[in-house]
């Protein structure tokens, strides 16, 4: 049974918000008894204690409701508020809401909330047909009167109702956000848990000078990207960290690779999500095999520590050392055939089929068990194309060496004996003469240096029956280039072509200048004065020719008459011009 009248609990309602009032440069002018419809007053905000009018800074209009409690609540109170009360306020640009709880000592413990636009006319569209709805009260301990009420001041005025329903903007138009929140400290304890405060959203849209309010919203997850320390055993090790944080967990991210979850205080989980790399293994293998031993590891900055866990299956320890030493084994292959560390594996679903791949791979690298490359055909020598986990790379093999398997850009190859045949004639050349468009683009092991140093060593290739296959070869670099952008194929294909001084016939000459035109503007963006003359040049001296017409044309931008003199062309031409990069230009005129 209450043990007092409704007006004796509004009297000591209004009474507490009055006497907290006067401890700041606060007027209330809120009755007992004498209300309007949905307000009981306002209280005045002033500059300072002299009450004078020019002092004013504003009126915030309140509502305050009496409750009789048998004791006080902790935390934040429900408190169910009329959606007719909520219309009004909504056409008065807001109000304060304060629910002030009575005990049976008629002691009081006031809460708040800011009600404004923003926030009202979501409540008034989504729960519009109900009679009342709850809504969540903040303890006034937690601040001061005096600064809800001039954040109340400061944010009603951001919000008029004319920009929240004028609709003139899409989010998408917006240029930049921010938020804002009336009630998260982060300095206080009390008040800096991201998760239980309500945020107003803004959007700018280009040069407007008022943010217009989007919604109001809570957080429900906290996102951090971090370079840690992790301290494993007095050793610190160094990784990037993904931290989500959110009421029931915390999440950690070890270099996009391993999962680590805490949740209800002290139970813990993980997951492997992928195999990133050697290097990203060989650092947070070592971490988790840590913590499920029980030892302590902590997380320097994000202040979080692990220490005594047990994994629930005990065999999980033997597998983390199982896979750690399979790391240190392809640490090994790849040491063999000089690779860095951390080349990315391509992402892949099934992690079994990674580590079934990798096994694999240090058989063939280590023992030598190359029955899965060439099965039981001769072994001969020569460049194999190998994939692993998606990485794609070239290998050399050699039966005759010590080390049989090496790394197909390898210095060592340098000085092997390479030569071609052509009409029954052999002449030396590079080992990388017959690489192919696909090795150019996406071998992540291909080393353009090697590639170069192999061909200028060589001052004997220069000669009209190679200049067939090192031509087709250097397209090979110019379409490659096209396909990724790689500018280190075009001066490749560039220093190549740049060999030929004399040696070879008029037609070749030409066919060279061409493409080293080509690789010019590929490079420049634009030709010279020079390099222009001389295409023009070049027109005139081959009038009769077609094909040369349609390539000095595409050179100079000619888009009209590259696309007449291409039209001249018979179907087989047109064809096989379609597969040179020259005409990778012509579709870009």
């Amino acid at each position: 049974m209450v043990p007092f009248s409704n007006i004796q609990i509004e009297r000591a309602a209004v009474t507490a918000l009055t006497i907290e009032a006067n401890k700041h440069r606060l007027i209330p002018n809120i009755e007992v008894g004498d209300k309007g419809i949905s307000f009981d007053g306002d209280i005045d905000v002033m500059s300072d204690l002299s009450e004078k009018t020019s002092s004013l800074l504003g009126k915030v209009p309140v509502q305050v409701k009496g409750t009789y409690v048998d004791s006080f609540t902790k935390g934040n109170r429900n408190f169910p508020v009329k959606l007719d009360d909520l219309r009004n306020f909504y056409n008065r640009n807001g109000a304060m809401y304060f629910v002030v709880e009575v005990n049976k000592e008629m002691e009081t413990k006031i809460y708040y909330k800011h009600l404004l636009p923003t926030e009202l006319r979501m409540l008034i569209i989504e729960y519009g047909k109900q009679g009342k709805r709850k809504l969540s009260f903040r303890p006034l301990e937690e601040t001061t009167l005096y600064k809800i009420c001039l954040g109340f001041l400061k944010e009603s005025k951001n919000q008029a109702p004319i920009l929240i329903e004028s609709n003139l903007h899409n989010k998408e138009d917006f240029t930049s956000f921010h938020l804002t929140s009336l009630t998260f400290d982060p300095t206080k304890e009390e008040t800096s848990n991201i998760f239980e405060h309500e945020f107003i959203f803004y959007g700018k849209y280009k040069e407007l000078e008022l943010s217009v309010p989007i919604g109001v919203a809570r957080i429900t997850a906290e996102f951090r990207q971090l370079k840690e320390t992790v301290l494993v055993n007095g050793e610190e090790i160094v990784i990037d960290i993904e931290v989500k944080n959110n009421k029931e967990k915390v999440i950690l991210l070890l270099e996009d690779s391993i999962e680590l979850e805490l949740s209800g205080g002290d139970k813990f989980n993980f997951k492997i999500k992928r195999f990133k790399s050697v290097s990203t293994q060989l650092r947070v293998l070592p971490i988790l095999k840590s913590i499920l031993s029980g030892q302590k590891v902590s997380f320097v900055k994000g202040g979080i520590f692990f220490e005594g866990a047990k994994p629930s299956d005990i065999n999980w320890i033997g597998r983390i050392n199982a896979l750690y030493d399979l790391f240190c084994e392809l640490q090994s292959s790849f040491t063999l055939l000089n690779l860095p560390n951390n080349i990315e594996f391509k992402i892949e679903k099934d992690n079994n089929k990674t580590l079934r791949e990798i096994e694999v791979f240090n058989d063939v690298v280590l023992r030598k068990n190359l029955s899965v490359v060439y099965g039981n055909e001769q072994q001969k020598a020569g460049f194999i194309s190998y994939t692993l986990c998606g990485i794609s790379l070239v290998l050399f093999y050699n039966s005759s060496s010590d080390q049989q398997l090496i790394n197909g850009f390898s210095e060592n190859l340098l000085n092997r004996d390479t030569r071609v045949e052509i009409d029954e004639k052999i002449y030396p050349c590079s080992p990388y003469i017959k690489l192919t468009k696909d090795v150019l683009t996406s071998s992540q092991n291909l080393d353009i240096e090697i590639i170069k140093a192999s061909f200028l060593k060589l001052d004997n290739f220069i000669n009209e029956k190679l200049f067939g296959p090192i031509n087709y070869f250097c397209l090979l670099c110019i379409e490659a280039f096209d396909e990724n952008q790689n500018i280190e194929l075009l001066k490749l294909a560039e220093s190549i072509y740049g060999k030929y001084k004399n040696g070879l016939e008029k037609e070749s000459y030409m066919i060279l200048r061409i493409n080293q035109l080509q690789v010019q503007l590929r490079l420049n963006g634009s030709l010279d004065k020079l390099e222009i003359e001389e295409l023009i040049n070049m027109k005139l001296s081959y009038s009769g020719d077609m094909e040369v017409q349609f390539c000095t044309n595409v050179l100079l931008g000619s888009k009209k008459e590259a696309e007449f003199f291409f039209g001249k062309l018979d179907i087989s031409t047109q064809t096989a011009y379609k597969e040179y990069p020259i005409y990778h230009l012509y579709r870009s005129l």
